[in-house]
């Protein structure tokens, strides 16, 4: 009889490996990097362009000061700097970017910081006038002089997973958070781009390290499908169980409770499971192995148990 269960449990346990590739893969891209309100690359240059203009920060009198000053005749880097700040609080992102190259051309410091926030600025201003290459070039740029400069690779992860490029999503997200404490939307993200590409162990980390009041039963599902990787059923039965109580009807979630149910070698709540999930999944593939769990379980003298 033990034989005949530890069979059941390894069975399950593959099926779940071949299905959570398609189950996170179908979404992962579906991200939120950023509180921008649009979540794309576009939406977060637009934020940071605005939250490090000094131009918007000022009163109207030295507001009209600064135009009447420096905007009609800019002449050194700082003075197109200032021009530029102005363009973007009008939204005219063409202006302001022919000022941040003028201002980079003329710039005759020798401060890297400066400079390196310099190029921040164009590569934003890039991403809007729809010129990603440039600007990934100019990120670069700017992390070469300063290599603390988070946001840069914050920024580059948004292109990229517009692009749906993984590896280079992943490792955007990784120089990020190495040097940001983060929030908690770019460690799922991370989580759920290890998950999909079968980084167990790194993606666990990182949905450890996201979890918090925010997450939803999406997220929670997903860390314990990860948690069933790394054979860790009762944390994954936790997950699973706080998922349901969210939303039960997120994923196939009382058929991988089931799955870490058989780990820990709890057959009755797992038999439980089973026939919730055949009763309500839509998956004529899984319906057939999910019967076949059950009538393996029965035939071993499991009764259901909650």
């Amino acid at each position: 009889m033990e034989k005949r269960k530890f069979w059941i449990g390894g069975v399950a346990l593959l099926l779940a490996v071949v299905m959570i590739a398609n189950t996170v893969l179908s979404a992962v891209f579906q991200i939120t990097l950023s509180g921008s309100d649009e979540e794309t690359a576009k939406g977060y240059a637009t934020n940071y362009l605005l939250d490090s203009n000094g131009y918007l920060t000022k009163d109207t009198l030295a507001r009209m000061g600064e135009v009447l000053g420096t905007y009609y005749t800019p002449s050194g880097w700082e003075d197109y700097l200032s021009k530029a700040e102005i363009d973007i609080s009008k939204e005219d992102y063409e202006k302001a970017l022919s000022d941040v190259n003028e201002a980079i051309s003329k710039y005759d410091g020798d401060d890297d910081e400066k400079l390196s926030s310099i190029y921040l600025e164009r590569g934003c201003l890039e991403i809007l006038m729809g010129q990603e290459e440039e600007a990934l070039a100019d990120f670069n740029k700017s992390v070469d002089l300063n290599a603390e400069q988070d946001q840069v690779y914050l920024l580059m992860a948004q292109i990229y997973s517009g692009r749906e490029d993984v590896d280079n999503t992943t490792h955007c997200l990784e120089e990020y958070l190495s040097r940001s404490e983060g929030n908690a939307e770019s460690k799922i993200t991370l989580a759920e781009l290890y998950l999909a590409n079968g980084d167990y162990e790194k993606s666990f980390k990182w949905f450890q390290e996201g979890l918090d009041e925010s997450a939803d039963a999406e997220v929670y599902f997903e860390a314990a499908l990860c948690a069933i990787q790394l054979e860790d059923g009762k944390t994954s039965e936790a997950y699973l169980t706080k998922a349901i109580e969210m939303d039960d009807t997120v994923g196939d979630v009382y058929y991988y409770r089931g799955i870490a149910r058989l780990m820990e070698e709890d057959y009755g709540p797992a038999l439980s499971d089973f026939k919730i999930a055949v009763e309500r999944t839509e998956d004529t593939s899984l319906k057939v192995e999910i019967n076949d769990l059950i009538d393996q379980l029965e035939a071993s003298g499991v009764t259901p148990e909650t």
